[in-house]
């Protein structure tokens, strides 16, 4: 019984320390392309709970400044979908502020890959001989952008509710099932990276 707990413990270590929201800075120093370009990584929209159930969908944020002005360019996120349950073409994310306004965000880039044993194919599956069904995870990749006041009033929210329409299934996560890092990490990156 204690090995079944510390071996949980480690794993849940391992989990949270892979988690960790990170900005990092493109590298522009050979590219004619000079504007400052910061983008984060592990942003979890879903709660842990709900983290596990899905395998994770990831909202990371991005901006783009002018490094003569300090000016946004472009801000948005870049979706990821890691999991087994594939939206298909994602075509839409709703946000449902408390006061009722609804942020939509338009989705641009879509990629869709299969992902098994660490390595990225174009989608297939693979046959799981536990449960005689097949068996793959889709890795589902978009870019959407929104404008500062936007972003601003998502962040004033306390909490909401999102949708993410897509072209095989829709799901709306009622505000119980979101992130508590999720608008804490938004936070961060704006007074950090935007402002």
């Amino acid at each position: 019984m204690k090995i079944i707990i510390l071996v949980i413990l480690v794993a849940m270590t391992l989990i949270s320390c892979s988690l960790d929201f990170k900005v990092k800075r493109a590298y522009t120093r050979f590219s004619e392309y000079k504007n400052a370009l910061f983008l984060a990584d592990n942003n979890p929209l879903l709660s842990t709970t709900r983290l596990f159930l899905e395998n994770g969908v990831y909202l990371n944020p991005f901006v783009e400044k002018d490094t003569a002005t300090n000016e946004v360019i472009v801000l948005g996120f870049n979706i990821i979908n890691k999991g087994y349950s594939p939206y298909g073409h994602i075509r839409e994310i709703d946000f449902r502020l408390t006061g009722g306004e609804i942020i939509t965000l338009y989705i641009s880039g879509h990629k869709r890959t299969s992902v098994r044993d660490g390595t990225i194919f174009t989608f297939d599956s693979q046959l799981n001989v536990t449960g005689s069904h097949a068996q793959y995870e889709i890795w589902e990749t978009a870019n959407a952008t929104l404008s500062e006041d936007n972003f601003k009033k998502l962040l004033s929210s306390k909490s909401f509710t999102c949708a993410i329409f897509g072209s095989e299934r829709s799901l709306i996560y009622e505000k119980s099932f979101i992130s508590a890092e999720f608008l804490d990490n938004l936070h961060l990156f704006y007074e950090q990276y935007v402002k």
